[in-house]
């Protein structure tokens, strides 16, 4: 018997109030990812491994369950909530001891991996926080179906792109074909047609961000902004679900 495709809705419910007892991160969360970002290596990683763990992982996992709460499973999206959804603080260097200065969660569709599915991102950064849709290199046939799907229906991506844009507060990025991993085409003000760099880039995504100021220790108000930013961002998410299922 052949399963029928995983159904997403085309508007968000969200419980309101939003179900959140969340104290949020503490400014020693930010201090440490600083310390990480200034020196990169396993060795500082080491020297806070207690304060990772207390003030970073542990309120991320909670963080994560009030995402669940207020939107997976009101929603009944079909999408891994626990298994492999969150990024690692030690990078994958072959032994070279690098550490990363941000810790991302991202929930992916049941049967596909992480890295190589569509992401709504949520990321923890030395200057804040942010919250993504992204569709990356290490999914290279999924990003050709995207950059494809986007070539072809410009005027449905392109329309919420510039809402986005319009609201304040969200950018769009491409990363080109040719240019190193650190090269990004950054986009803030409203985008009239497909930019030529899409054809064959290799990552685009939508972001907002929010600074260190705005949500150290403010828990409820980082839930509700990240729950309303994905619900601004589902539209393109769920139209890209939809042509990649």
């Amino acid at each position: 018997m052949i399963e029928p495709a995983p159904s997403y809705p085309d508007v968000l419910r969200f419980p309101e109030p939003p179900a959140v007892s969340f104290p949020g991160f503490s400014g020693q969360a930010f201090a440490v990812l600083k310390e990480i970002k200034a020196a990169p290596h396993i060795d500082t990683y080491r020297a806070h491994k207690a304060t990772i763990k207390a003030d970073i992982k542990d309120p991320f996992k909670v963080f994560r369950d009030y995402l669940v709460v207020n939107w997976v499973l009101p929603n009944r999206l079909p999408l891994e909530t626990e298994r492999n959804v969150f990024s690692r603080l030690l990078k994958n260097d072959f032994g070279a001891g690098g550490c990363h200065h941000h810790l991302w969660l991202s929930f992916y569709r049941t049967g596909r991996k992480r890295l190589r599915d569509i992401q709504l991102d949520f990321k923890l950064r030395d200057a804040g926080f942010s919250v993504s849709l992204y569709i990356g290199d290490n999914a290279p046939e999924l990003l050709k179906i995207i950059r494809t799907r986007m070539a072809a229906v410009s005027a449905v991506w392109l329309p919420y792109t510039q809402e986005l844009l319009a609201r304040g507060g969200w950018s769009f990025h491409i990363r080109p074909h040719n240019g190193s991993r650190d090269e990004v085409m950054t986009f803030t003000d409203a985008i009239d047609a497909m930019p030529d760099e899409l054809e064959r880039a290799r990552g685009v995504w939508w972001q907002t961000r929010f600074s260190e100021k705005d949500i150290a220790g403010q828990g409820r108000d980082l839930v509700r902004r990240s729950l309303a930013a994905v619900d601004q961002l589902w539209p393109l998410y769920s139209e890209f679900l939809s042509s990649t299922d």
